[in-house]
């Protein structure tokens, strides 16, 4: 027995332990979805009822005060549950139209898309194309803005947080008003560490979507500086209810489970397409390459051929040359500088010729 095997001698007999309680389980925390998860977006600016936090949103991210801001909406797409299948993914965004006519619709996207640009264009495009009805005339067409709001970086070539595309002539800078006009805001961009006093509407918005999953769980409280602002504390409100929400913690989970097996889906038909692309690529690199061998054989033992004939036949003629030479009697020394054969060579035919010319012919 090893010394960690031996058995501790006790002096006194062991006393029996006291029986202990299990300890309590600490009760796992529920994770707080914040306004980038688009049911929760949906849900908080969306909602009937939520009108003045979606117009106070707008205001903020277009930059509009009086007489130009928002002041009244009616959703186009109103938020429901049931517009929520749990086995697939939904086109998640809040469209809605102001007292003008116009069309607004916004949206938030986590996860990065190579063509969201034109995804954006394709979208305003056609929210601003639904307005014309059947039989419907042009004038009847008001402008569309649409507002991506992304929590990657889209443009990584400009700084700025929040920009905006519009229809413009090159030269002139002419813009074709009440069209389209595009919003990107970048909330990787959005610099967290500027003072909350300095911070303007939009900037404080801004800081509400980055930490909304913090201040709707307590974790932080709201910053002083925005209790003042009755519509961010509301919406943080909003927040807290969509989360404590069983049936909405249902559909957001079920989206999220949706988004991971179409993410799954597309992994696993990545990796098909690359194992799939590397056997063909070396079964065609394979016969390409047999290919290219055997005509690179083919050229060079055609080339090869062809030079072996030619300095045979070259050899050939000088032989025969010189034995007609030798025939004649020339001198030898004559016959190596018009052949251009070696002098044992030489020799050795004029051996060879002496020595065919000395046997006498078979009967």
């Amino acid at each position: 027995m090893s010394r960690t095997e031996m058995p501790i001698q006790s002096a006194s007999p062991a006393m029996p332990s006291a029986p202990t309680s299990p300890r309590p389980s600490t009760p796992s925390v529920p994770k707080i979805y914040g306004l980038t998860n688009d049911v929760v977006f949906k849900y908080v600016f969306g909602t009937p009822g939520n009108e003045k936090l979606a117009i106070c949103l707008l205001n903020a991210l277009l930059g509009l005060d009086d007489p130009d801001q928002i002041v009244g909406i009616t959703y186009i797409n109103p938020f429901s549950a049931k517009a929520y299948p749990t086995d697939r993914g939904s086109i998640v965004d809040v469209k809605v139209t102001d007292g003008r006519g116009n069309r607004y619709f916004i949206e938030v996207q986590v996860a990065e898309q190579a063509f969201f640009a034109k995804r954006a264009v394709y979208y305003a495009s056609k929210t601003y194309s639904e307005q014309l009805e059947a039989g419907g005339g042009f004038e009847s067409l008001r402008k569309t803005t649409g507002i991506s709001i992304l929590d990657y970086v889209l443009f990584p070539d400009d700084p700025r947080v929040h920009t905006v595309y519009r229809l413009q002539e090159t030269a002139s800078r002419r813009e074709l008003n009440d069209t389209i006009e595009l919003h990107f805001v970048e909330l990787d961009k959005v610099d967290l560490t500027k003072p909350r006093r300095t911070m303007t509407r939009f900037e404080k918005w801004m800081y509400l979507f980055r930490n909304a999953p913090v201040l709707a769980g307590g974790a932080e409280p709201l910053p002083p500086e925005f209790a003042g602002n009755e519509e961010l504390t509301m919406t943080i409100d909003q927040v807290k209810k969509v989360n404590a929400d069983a049936e909405m913690r249902a559909i957001i989970e079920a989206q999220e489970r949706w988004a991971h097996d179409v993410a799954s889906r597309l992994y696993d038909a990545r990796q098909a397409g690359l194992k799939e692309g590397l056997e063909k690529g070396l079964e065609k690199g394979r016969e390409e390459g047999l290919e290219k061998g055997l005509e690179k054989g083919r050229e060079e033992g055609l080339e090869k051929g062809l030079e072996k004939g030619r300095e045979e036949g070259l050899e050939a003629g000088k032989v025969e040359m010189a034995l007609a030479l030798l025939d004649q009697g020339v001198d030898p020394r004559v016959i190596q500088a018009a052949s251009g054969l070696s002098a044992a060579r030489l020799e050795d035919l004029a051996r060879t010729h002496a020595a065919t010319r000395s046997c006498p012919p078979k009967p």
